[in-house]
Parts: C-alpha cells; sequence; structure tokens
C-alpha cells in the first residue's frame, strides 16, 4: 500500500484537514484484517501526523497493527461511572500492548461544558 494513496482517498472534513474515513462497523473491520498491517505502514511512511480512531479496541480487534505502530495512544472516555469501568477494563485488558509500546498511553477525560452557576 503507498502511503501516497492515503491522501489520494482523503476527503475535506470541516476545518479543511484531510481525513480517510473509516469503516462502518466491527465486522467490515475483521473482513479487512489481512489489510491492517499494511494500512499501519503506510500511515507510519505517511511522512505527516496520523491519527486513528481506534473505536472499541480490544486484545482480538482486527485493526491492532494500526495500535501498535502508534507513537502515541490518548485513550479518551466520558467521566461517567460506566464510562470510567469500561475504560479500566480495556486499559487493564491492553495493559501488555501498551506497554510494548515505544510512547506512553494518555488518559482524556471528556465532559459537558457547563456555563458558572449551572449545577
Amino acid at each position: 500500500l503507498d502511503p501516497a494513496a492515503l491522501a489520494e482517498h482523503a476527503q475535506p472534513a470541516r476545518g479543511g484537514q484531510p481525513v480517510v474515513t473509516g469503516l462502518a462497523g466491527p465486522e467490515q473491520a475483521a473482513a479487512v484484517a489481512p489489510l491492517w498491517p499494511a494500512l499501519a505502514e503506510a500511515c507510519a511512511a505517511a511522512g505527516s501526523d496520523v491519527v486513528v480512531d481506534a473505536g472499541q479496541v480490544h486484545a482480538g480487534s482486527a485493526h491492532l497493527p494500526l495500535v501498535r505502530a502508534s507513537d502515541l495512544v490518548v485513550w479518551v472516555y466520558r467521566p461517567t461511572a460506566w464510562s470510567v469501568l469500561h475504560t479500566r477494563r480495556r486499559l487493564e485488558g491492553l495493559a501488555d500492548l501498551f506497554a510494548a509500546l515505544p510512547a506512553g498511553v494518555g488518559v482524556v477525560a471528556v465532559a459537558e461544558a457547563r456555563r458558572a452557576g449551572d449545577v
């Protein structure tokens, strides 16, 4: 897979940045499993920053080659009880993979914006 092919398939997003859209669901990700390592190599050779939304990644995910090729993994979750527990379980399940990454893993909580005085 030629890294230039990524740019050919990019579409401009709302802010103008080029975006290559992903697959509709985990079934499609599994169906193209043999292509994930080549896509990870193409992303690494693209010569620019590549941001990948790895979705609900877990230890058996077909798209783990994208995570393995990452310089940094940022895990984003909402600060709700369910999301915190879910995130903790996923991070524990991927601990061995994350320990082998060249860079660290960041964890970011994203909450709804509120105005001062809102309860």
